[in-house]
């Protein structure tokens, strides 16, 4: 359970009521249980409300970070024939998803086009539309 707000005493009054409600399930909350006001992380995002009141997930920095990495280790594994182009592909596009659930539209627009140079440079093309992509081998003819 997350409850976030910008009022601190209205975290404190949801925690007192919280609390005799899970003790009545036989239940109790984490001893490291706590109010925050600003932002919490979890499950690799960080989660605010804005000056708006809008609530933001946003993929934290360090995950940005691991996965620039570990793509770029992947195209290198492509290069020199350790992984399949489709099993390149399938790993992006499942982290491609995750991080649009985080605000992250254009880091993945920038990536979308390395990776789409990179598929172009082996003879591939594709195809994004949703979460689902088609993935094709270039026709470039016979001279």
């Amino acid at each position: 359970l997350c409850i976030i707000s910008h009022d601190r005493k209205y975290l404190e009054d949801c925690l007192t009521k919280i609390e005799p409600f899970v003790m009545r399930q036989g239940l109790s909350l984490n001893p490291k249980t706590e109010i925050t006001h600003n932002k919490i992380n979890f499950l690799g995002f960080t989660f605010y409300i804005d000056e708006n009141g809008k609530a933001v997930q946003r993929l934290l920095n360090s995950k940005k970070r691991t996965k620039k990495r570990h793509i770029r280790m992947m195209m290198r594994e492509v290069a020199g024939g350790e992984r399949t182009v489709e099993k390149f592909v399938s790993s992006y596009m499942s982290w491609r998803c995750h991080a649009l659930s985080g605000d992250c539209y254009k880091m993945v627009a920038e990536w979308d086009g390395k990776i789409e140079a990179f598929l172009n440079s082996l003879g591939y093309g594709w195809k994004i539309k949703g979460n689902k992509v088609k993935l094709y081998v270039k026709d470039f003819g016979t001279a």
